[in-house]
């Protein structure tokens, strides 16, 4: 590879027969397990305005990437005893993921789409009243990476999530309208919003719903709001 420097490798399956050879119907016996992560999947997070057109919004929110990098690979790793995972940019506004383990190789179809469906989870998977606060296992791990590891921080700078211009948008999945209220006065009692205390103002948020007098049937979430968008 060195002395040939392709401009350009393909990868390819295992065929049970030369594909070049006429006369012949090869078919895959082996091919690498590839998720395609695209940061347009998550545009419903991910905010533009008329000085930032949408592919320089998508360049701005990477961290989005890095998490989910992070998120799918432990999952990957932990759930599935993958191992042999190559993380590759596809090109312009995602990440690929080539599974490449013998197991992970000769899975059939519908294996990959079980796989990538246990993978997936719809917020309407999660709001309903009978789920209360509690989260899938899975999306709890997710939750508690993303708060240690900083990410969430790095995405609520980078999104401004809690700025006044934006902050209705994480307000409106408080279903409870009393405590909707008193979240929206208390973010904005608070000092002047800025860049440097979005994260004063997440930790003011997360107390004020964590408040014992406010009854776990209270702090749902807006299941209107999360319907059918994926994470």
């Amino acid at each position: 590879l060195k002395q040939r420097l392709p401009e350009r490798i393909e990868l390819g399956p295992v065929y049970s027969e030369r594909p070049d050879q006429p006369l012949l119907t090869p078919r895959p016996v082996e091919r690498e397990f590839i998720i395609d992560i695209d940061l347009t999947d998550m545009s419903h997070a991910i905010f533009t305005s008329r000085d930032n057109p949408r592919d320089a919004s998508f360049q701005s929110s990477w961290t989005f990437i890095a998490a989910a990098v992070e998120i799918l690979d432990m999952s990957l790793r932990k759930d599935f005893g993958f191992q042999h995972l190559l993380w590759v940019f596809s090109g312009r506004r995602g990440v690929h993921c080539w599974v490449a383990d013998e197991r992970a190789r000769v899975l059939s179809f519908e294996a990959r789409c079980a796989i990538t469906d246990n993978l997936q989870f719809h917020r309407r998977d999660i709001a309903s009243p009978a789920n209360g606060l509690d989260l899938h296992p899975s999306l709890q791990r997710a939750a508690d990476h993303l708060d240690s590891s900083g990410l969430f921080l790095d995405m609520l700078d980078e999104q401004e999530w809690l700025l006044p211009h934006r902050r209705e948008w994480v307000l409106d999945f408080i279903e409870d309208e009393k405590m909707r209220d008193e979240v929206r006065e208390r973010l904005s009692e608070a000092a002047p919003a800025s860049q440097a205390n979005q994260r004063i103002l997440w930790g003011l948020l997360c107390n004020t719903l964590k408040n014992p007098r406010w009854p776990e049937n209270k702090r749902r979430v807006n299941s209107r709001r999360w319907r059918n968008k994926p994470l």
